[in-house]
C-alpha cells in the first residue's frame, strides 16, 4: 500500500504541537503551501492533505521547534543535520547489513541518549534489537513508532519488502492490539525482555539500491519516500521492482533473474502477474529511467551532460536519442518547455471523501508522537 494522502487531523495535531514548542502557526502554514480549514468547516476525519506537503510540514516543526530528527541531533540551524550525516554514511554501503552495522555506530556515537540499536545475525533469522535503556519514561508507542520508521528505512534503502517474522516488545499494550497490527503485519508479543524487529537474515544481503545523491534528495522530504514504499505483500508487483530497481542508475539494473531471486517467485508466476498489471520488466524500466531523467532534466543546477551520466551514460548523445525514445523529445527541448511553463506554486488542499482518508491511518499514526521530543 503506498500512500499519497495524510489525515488532516494529523497535520492539525501537529501544528497543535508545534504552537505549544512556540512555533508561529500561522508561518508553518504559509511555508508549507498547506491550507487547512477551520475547525468549524468541515470536520477533519473527513479531509486529507498531500503527503508530500504533510512531510514538509513535518519537517518544518523540526526547524521551529529544534526537535531531533529520528533520533539523531542538530543544530538550531539544520536539525535534520544527524540523520543527513547518517544518510552519507550508509550510501555507499555494499549490502543492507553493512549499512545498519555502520548506521549502529554512529547512533551509538551521535544518537540521543538512550537510542540506538544492535544487530544479531543467527542462521536464517536477524533480529534487530532497539536500545532504549534510558528511556524508561518514554511512551510506549513512541518507541514502536521509531521501530516502525526502521523497518520502513531498511526496507527503503534495499529497494524491498521486508516481511517481519515477529515484533518483541518490553512492555505490555497501552493502546488496542488493532493500533499495533496496523504497522506491523506481524506476530507482535508484549512483556518481552527487548524490543526487537525478527526479519529473514536472507534480507541483510540485498544491495542498496539509491544513490548519494537519491538519498539526499531522500532527507530534504522525509519521510515522504517511506509512505510510497511497498508496505504489504498485497502491493502491486510493479511497485515492488521499482523499488528493486532503486534511483542509482550509474550501475547496471538487476537482471530478470536477479529480480527474481529478491521477489522469492518464479519467472513465469512474475510474468503472470506483471501481465496482469498490464506491464513488463522491460517497461518498468524504461519507465523507471524516464521519470529519473526528467527529473534531473528539470534541476536547474545539473546540466545536460551532468544528468547523462547521472543516467549511467557515457555518451551524452547516447542519452539524447534514449530520452527522445522514451519521450519523444531531446533533452535541451524538454528543459526548455519545462522551464517556459513554469514550476508548480500553487498548493491546492485536496477534500476526500472519510473512506479514501481511512485507508491511510495506519501510516498516519506514526507521527502522532511529533510533539513528545524527537520526530
Amino acid at each position: 500500500m503506498s500512500i499519497r494522502t495524510m489525515p488532516a487531523e494529523q497535520a492539525q495535531k501537529l501544528l497543535a504541537s508545534a504552537h505549544k514548542y512556540g512555533a508561529d502557526v500561522d508561518e508553518l502554514l504559509e511555508s508549507t503551501g498547506l491550507i487547512l480549514p477551520r475547525q468549524d468547516e468541515l470536520h477533519p476525519h473527513d479531509l486529507a492533505v498531500p503527503a508530500d506537503l504533510y512531510c514538509k510540514l513535518l519537517q518544518k516543526v523540526a526547524y521551529a521547534t529544534h526537535k531531533h530528527w529520528f533520533g539523531l541531533p542538530g543544530t538550531e540551524r539544520d536539525p535534520v543535520g544527524g540523520f543527513r550525516m547518517l544518510c552519507r554514511i550508509v550510501a555507499h554501503c555494499r549490502t543492507l547489513e553493512q549499512a545498519i552495522a555502520r548506521a549502529t555506530e554512529f547512533y551509538s556515537l551521535y544518537g540521543l541518549p538512550g537510542w540506538g540499536f544492535t544487530l544479531r545475525r543467527d542462521g536464517d533469522r536477524a533480529t534487530l534489537s532497539i536500545c532504549t535503556q534510558d528511556m524508561g519514561t518514554a511512551p510506549q508507542f513512541k518507541t514502536v513508532h521509531y521501530m516502525y520508521i526502521l523497518h520502513r528505512f531498511w526496507a527503503w534503502l534495499s529497494g524491498q519488502y521486508m516481511d517481519l517474522r515477529e515484533v518483541n516488545l518490553v512492555r505490555n499494550p497501552c493502546h488496542s492490539l488493532d493500533a499495533y497490527r496496523e504497522l506491523f503485519d506481524c506476530e507482535i508479543r508484549f512483556n518481552q525482555q527487548e524490543n526487537s524487529l525478527v526479519f529473514d537474515s536472507s534480507y541483510l544481503d540485498a544491495p542498496m539500491v539509491h544513490s548519494e545523491q537519491a538519498l539526499m534528495d531522500f532527507v530534504e522530504t522525509a519521510p515522504y519516500e517511506l509512505l510510497l514504499a511497498p508496505q504489504d505483500k498485497d502491493d502491486s508487483i510493479t511497485a515492488k521492482i521499482r523499488y528493486l530497481i532503486g534511483s542509482d542508475f550509474t550501475r547496471p539494473m538487476p537482471s530478470f533473474d536477479e529480480i527474481i531471486d529478491r521477489l522469492h517467485t518464479s519467472a513465469s508466476t512474475l510474468r503472470r502477474k506483471l501481465k496482469r498489471e498490464g506491464t513488463t520488466y522491460q517497461k518498468i524500466k524504461d519507465d523507471a529511467r524516464r521519470e529519473a531523467a526528467m527529473a534531473y532534466l528539470k534541476r536547474s543546477d545539473l546540466s545536460v551532460t551532468t544528468s547523462a551520466f547521472l543516467m549511467g551514460f557515457d555518451d551524452p548523445s547516447a542519452f539524447t536519442r534514449s530520452f527522445k525514445r522514451w519521450t519523444g523529445l531531446a533533452p535541451s527541448e524538454y528543459r526548455a518547455r519545462y522551464v517556459s511553463a513554469g514550476k508548480r506554486t500553487a498548493r491546492v488542499y485536496p477534500i476526500e471523501s472519510a473512506s479514501s482518508v481511512s485507508r491511510t491511518l495506519s501510516t498516519g499514526q506514526v507521527f502522532r508522537s511529533a510533539g513528545s521530543g524527537s520526530i
